[in-house]
């Protein structure tokens, strides 16, 4: 996409850039907050944070051709604010919602999910990407993710 816009590699050291800086404020300044008093209303904005952002790196060869680059890096900065939004309070959760015995067996099972869920999307991407472009595939799959934190958010809404 970015190299077929002029700016190549350094339009993707850039996206990439615009994801790490992101991803390091956002561990500082969430990591060092006190956990939220309703944390299922974070995590799923974070799905919708993660989300959107990725949708709008896929979607942002539709922008005009000076707008594409800047897009992509929004769209990196949102993604890469999403995953500590997410991750920090799932782990203070894991550790401190569980007793201490379980945490182990909390923490398998949640691998376990995880890497089924893995396992699974990675036997449906050859077809999904052999029918359609990879990014559709993409927006697709996080079209999903979004439309999950939008339901969280509507469940958590009421709590």
């Amino acid at each position: 996409m970015l190299a077929r816009d002029g700016v190549g590699q350094v339009g993707f050291g850039l996206v990439i850039s615009a994801y790490g800086v992101t991803n390091l404020l956002a561990n500082l300044v969430l990591g060092s907050r006190p956990m939220t008093a309703r944390p299922g209303r974070q995590i799923c904005a974070a799905d919708v944070v993660l989300g959107a952002g990725t949708i709008l790196i896929a979607a942002s060869h539709l922008l005009p051709p000076e707008w594409r680059l800047a897009g992509a890096m929004l769209g990196a900065a949102a993604w890469a604010a999403g995953g500590p939004m997410q991750d920090i309070l799932v782990a203070v959760l894991r550790q401190t919602a569980f007793a201490a015995p379980d945490v182990p067996s909390v923490m398998r099972a949640h691998l376990g999910v995880s890497q089924l869920g893995l396992l699974i999307v990675m036997l449906l991407a050859p077809p999904l990407l052999g029918a359609i472009s990879p990014a559709w595939v993409i927006a697709g799959a996080r079209s999903t993710y979004l439309l999950m934190g939008v339901g969280g958010l509507r469940r958590f809404a009421k709590a």
